[in-house]
């Protein structure tokens, strides 16, 4: 009786178009699960497959920084047509002359490589328990690799893509250990390489030695302290180019920027004085006034005319050849740097501000 209810059950379900919503539970001890059943009726046999439903505490949800008004990720209209060129490449259903639709990777076909390789080993320690395990098998590895038509049609789209989109290797920062922040001072070492401490006594020469610490942990720019962080980091000469540690500063204040809240004005300005400063040490001004250019174009997407006139009144404008030998800026362009060309305003839709935690979540 049970086996024609159930049969019933699933006709009804299949006319009506209809899920049933059901318990589900492994024993009495278990967890109980909500989920779905919808019926799968086949000539041969029929069955109804279950999914899992997640409850309220299931669900995440997650906010991101807009992509939209940050110039540094806009993609080029190429990009894109690489991209687009890319997914119809590797589709893996195919078409052929009579309209007939095929599938490249028929996964109902093809079981798991997980279980086939256990069965192997669990069937070869079974006969052969003091031999090691055997390599797997070709056709296991076959199963995870794409199919060979896929391959060849998007080989050259990949090698497209390589140079639409670089990527360079990141060089591995050295960490310091325990044992090299915490090490015995008082050993004979170098003069180069020992703290000087001040003859005031030994509180101000802990101060110092904490000091040296907590600068040797900076391994970034953050978003807690950014301008500290850069002052730190340009310090350390041999171990980052300035041209890297600016970056890291650069997408640090563009973050605040796309926050549009006041309270990170200041902080942004601050950021941009020490910038400003540490170009001429290094002389590279060249870095400071392409990203001082981009910045301007940033600030009138966004819409942020006073934030703007803070940085003219603070005089934070491009390094002229008259302050830094190495800038091609000349004092003319400096002061028109300010200018900002009267353009109709349009009128922009409030975006939702960002929560504070994200930046925290960014360090």
């Amino acid at each position: 009786h049970s086996v024609v209810a159930f049969s019933a059950l699933l006709h009804a379900l299949e006319e009506l178009d209809m899920v049933a919503i059901v318990r589900y539970a492994y024993n009495v001890a278990s967890i109980p699960q909500v989920g779905f059943g919808f019926p799968n009726i086949k000539s041969t046999h029929e069955y109804m497959v279950f999914l899992q439903l997640p409850y309220c505490e299931d669900l995440r949800h997650y906010t991101f920084p807009p992509l939209i008004n940050n110039k540094m990720f806009t993609p080029s209209e190429e990009q894109l047509s690489a991209v687009d060129s890319l997914i119809d490449r590797m589709s893996l259903v195919r078409e052929d002359e009579g309209g007939v639709v095929e599938e490249l990777f028929k996964t109902t076909k093809i079981p798991n490589p997980v279980f086939q390789r256990l069965f192997q080993c669990l069937q070869h320690k079974a006969f052969f328990p003091e031999e090691p395990l055997p390599p797997m098998e070709q056709n296991l590895l076959a199963m995870l690799e794409p199919p060979p038509e896929i391959t060849a049609a998007s080989a050259p789209v990949l090698e497209l893509l390589q140079k639409l989109f670089p990527l360079q290797a990141a060089p591995k920062k050295e960490q310091l250990t325990g044992k090299e922040i915490f090490k015995d001072r008082n050993r004979e070492e170098p003069e180069e390489k020992k703290p000087r401490f001040s003859d005031d006594g030994d509180e101000n020469g802990s101060a110092c030695l904490v000091a040296s610490v907590a600068e040797g942990r900076v391994s970034k720019v953050g978003t807690v302290d950014p301008r500290k962080d850069f002052q730190v980091l340009c310090a350390r000469k041999e171990e980052f180019s300035f041209k890297e540690v600016s970056e890291q500063l650069e997408r640090c204040l563009e973050k605040f920027l796309d926050l549009r809240e006041r309270t990170y004005y200041m902080k942004t300005l601050d950021c941009l004085k020490a910038y400003r400063e540490e170009a001429n040490k290094a002389k590279e001004p060249h870095q400071y006034n392409t990203f001082l250019k981009r910045l301007k174009q940033l600030v009138a997407d966004l819409g942020l005319q006073d934030f703007w006139q803070l940085l003219v009144q603070d005089r934070l404008t491009l390094i002229s050849c008259e302050e830094n030998s190495a800038s091609s800026v000349t004092g003319q362009e400096a002061e028109q740097f300010f200018v900002v060309e009267q353009v109709q305003e349009e009128l922009m839709v409030a975006e939702p501000a960002a929560d504070v935690d994200d930046l925290l979540e960014m360090m």
